[in-house]
């Protein structure tokens, strides 16, 4: 009677923020104006130091799928809860313990009664869950290992949607100019670039995916005997999950997310951004189906997990042809390769040469152990080669991976006590190097959480398939590091996050031929003042040392220098109405290296979405930039074509624009088009090499269709 008066008081209590908590959100496209997410993106896109549009597919196709089929909150799995944006292991075990105490949630309300969620928590994951009536139940209840829906019920219930997309430049590229004297252009294809997804799916228990992508410069060929077949790059899969004791099964293309990514992580994960709490720790996504263009990170063969009561199994096999530079190849030495190509661009002779050259062969497996509150796992990967990788030794490469194969082997834990959680990951590479990661995250009181990170890669430890929690997260090698991350409720309305990291690197890395090191520091304020409007204002500092650029006359010995860079953002956004969300940006930048001027960089953006109807959706960017050199870019997420996101770095001085629309003619036909142009004021060109561009000025056009059925 208590637990029942108790419910009844909470769920009141609930209801009363009611119009705090928005219940819907009209289309699956809405999902990008989450202010986390793109601050998340953005952040991503900046560590990595990505020179172009960055494909983020599997991140956002993952987001896309749970906004068409959201997931019931009652039954949704911890695997499945962790897809959503800001969901941790903390918020998963509070809601858990209400069900357990009070039963099924009977509205999406009653989020808001489990102890310890706020609004602010709950409505990202808005557009991707849901809450069924009472025994309206997808898969039976009340066992671990449910078993899944029946043959014919996925047959006759399959749903199917086709993607066509085709983007391309207005201006002529000189790869595809011809030369003065009638030489044949560099680049051998057409300057479109055509991507074709078909998936058929029922709910997250099936899919059948079939993807092709034709990279602009790249050639249509239909020769089998030398591994084309039309389009230049073609994916695909055939995956099960949630039937029984079969958890998941993926036939094809798949990415592998285990651990805290020191062995395999190649789904890539956030890192040190704005959101200093939750984005720590990598979730462990486990087996994931490959639906996206990018052509290198992703497994080919087969994967698939089975569960005995509170323990479960994983097996991988992938076999996969990797571009790589040919330094030999004959039957005494065999293959010798001096690098691995990750760019996926076959365009020219040189590229054509490199395609496909080098196989890689890998297998694995993780046992792991899952009770409440508690996971603990035991990976292991072993990597074959057909032949012998051998870099170009310079300063800082001596030692990087060479040989044509690698075995690692890890152990995973991840606890949950109360507030903390704890978690972290060792590992041991075939160099004998070893790599760590260790940390927490929970709650110090109610208005503020913490998150501590400590990681240490030893110089010889080697892993190309990982990507950690680190200053370098896709270099899992010669770094040590600790981090602490706040995040505080001074007051109503106001969130204070801010984050420091500390970081060596205790042999040379790439621009620092001695021992180094440095740090970071980000604060972010931000101030909600109501539901549909907020702002914020964003500080970045990162220090650290790399090779000076000009040496003193008769200095002989390289030596190193501090160099830092600084951001502020002030950042607006708000929605007018209900169909109108308007934002505006201001980001300035300075680059300092040692006594010399710091150089400066200032990007300032309008952004516009007008939803028109039911049919028609209308958005827009006007921005204007002036940065002295690539050290002061700016990265900022644009929008884009529904399923495709890009983060391009805003550079040089000039202006860039784009309009997108939307239109849906019908309940099951999309159609969408984005045209956007770069500008450059003080530049006669864009570009280098082929791909320059011989004008002040630079269009793209996308056109896309989506068919459901």
């Amino acid at each position: 009677m208590k637990t029942t008066i108790l419910r009844v008081v909470l769920f009141c209590t609930a209801l009363s923020g009611f119009c705090r908590l928005e219940a819907q959100v009209d289309t699956g496209e809405d999902i990008f104006s989450s202010e986390s997410y793109l601050n998340s993106i953005e952040d991503m896109a900046e560590n990595l130091e990505a020179d172009d549009e960055v494909d983020f597919a599997q991140l956002t196709d993952v987001l896309l799928d749970l906004a068409k089929k959201p997931l019931d909150i009652n039954t949704a799995t911890r695997e499945q809860l962790l897809l959503l944006p800001g969901m941790n292991d903390l918020i998963i075990n509070k809601l858990f313990a209400y069900k357990e105490r009070f039963g099924a949630l009977v509205s999406i309300y009653e989020l808001q009664a489990v102890p310890g969620l706020t609004v602010d928590q709950i409505r990202p994951w808005l557009p991707f869950i849901v809450v069924k009536k009472i025994g309206e139940k997808d898969i039976s209840p009340g066992t671990l290992h449910s078993s899944g829906p029946g043959f014919q019920t996925v047959i006759h219930n399959l749903s199917y949607e086709l993607t066509q997309r085709t983007g391309f430049l207005l201006e002529k590229q000189n790869g595809f100019l011809s030369g003065i004297n009638g030489e044949k252009p560099v680049y051998q294809g057409s300057p479109a670039r055509i991507y074709t997804r078909f998936r058929a799916r029922y709910g997250r228990n099936f899919s059948l995916a079939l993807t092709t992508e034709k990279d602009p410069g790249e050639k249509l060929r239909w020769l089998p005997q030398y591994r084309f077949y039309g389009m230049d790059f073609i994916s695909g899969h055939a995956a099960i999950s949630g039937y029984g004791k079969l958890k998941s099964l993926v036939i094809g293309d798949y990415h592998l997310s285990l651990g805290q990514g020191l062995v395999l992580s190649q789904g890539m994960g956030f890192g040190k951004g704005s959101t200093v709490v939750g984005n720590v720790k990598l979730p462990g996504k486990g087996i994931l189906p490959s639906s996206s263009a990018n052509e290198t990170q992703l497994l080919r063969g087969s994967a698939a997990t089975f569960a005995w009561n509170q323990w479960y199994f994983t097996g991988f096999y992938s076999r996969i042809s990797l571009d790589a530079t040919v330094v030999s190849s004959d039957s005494v030495s065999g293959l010798m390769v001096s690098s691995i190509r990750t760019g996926g661009l076959h365009r020219t002779d040189a590229e054509l040469n490199s395609r496909k050259v080098l196989k890689e062969t890998l297998g694995g497996c993780r046992l792991e152990y899952r009770i409440r509150g508690l996971r603990t796992g035991f990976t292991v990967l072993h990597q074959q080669f057909n032949g012998i990788l051998s870099k170009t030794p310079n300063s800082y490469n001596r030692f990087d991976f060479t040989g044509d194969h690698n075995l690692l082997i890890s152990g995973d834990a991840d606890f949950v006590f109360r507030n903390f959680n704890f978690f972290g990951e060792w590992a041991r590479s075939s160099s004998g190097g070893m790599a760590g990661v260790a940390g927490l995250m929970g709650s110090l009181a109610s208005s503020v959480d913490i998150s501590l990170v400590f990681r240490h890669f030893d110089k010889d430890f080697h892993s190309d398939k990982g990507y950690a929690f680190a200053e370098r997260p896709t270099a899992i090698q010669n770094e040590t590091g600790a981090y602490l991350g706040l995040q505080i409720l001074p007051a109503s309305r106001w969130t204070l996050n801010f984050y420091f990291d500390q970081f060596y690197f205790p042999y040379n890395r790439f621009q620092a031929d001695y021992f180094s090191h440095g740090w970071e520091f980000l604060s972010h304020l931000q101030y909600k003042p109501s539901r549909n409007t907020f702002v914020y204002v964003r500080f970045r500092s990162e220090n650290k040392q790399q090779n000076a650029g000009e040496y003193p006359p008769g200095q002989q010995v390289r030596f190193l220098v501090p160099v830092s860079k600084t951001q502020l953002r002030v950042h607006f956004q708000t929605k007018i109405n209900r169909d109108i969300i308007y934002r505006t940006r201001l980001e300035m930048s300075w680059f300092a290296e040692a006594d010399s001027p710091a150089r400066q960089g200032l990007l300032l953006y309008q952004d516009i979405s007008w939803k028109i109807g039911y049919n028609w959706k209308i958005s827009g960017r006007y921005a204007i930039f002036d940065t002295e050199g690539y050290d002061t870019r700016v990265y900022a997420y644009e929008n884009d074509v529904p399923g495709f996101s890009s983060i391009p770095p805003y550079y040089q001085t000039g202006s860039r624009f784009y309009l997108i629309a939307d239109w849906r003619p019908q309940k099951r036909i999309d159609l969408g088009i984005r045209v956007a142009r770069t500008r450059l004021w003080q530049i006669s060109g864009i570009g280098s090499g082929n791909d320059a561009i011989g004008g002040p000025q630079k269009t793209e056009v996308k056109i896309q269709i989506r068919l459901k059925m």
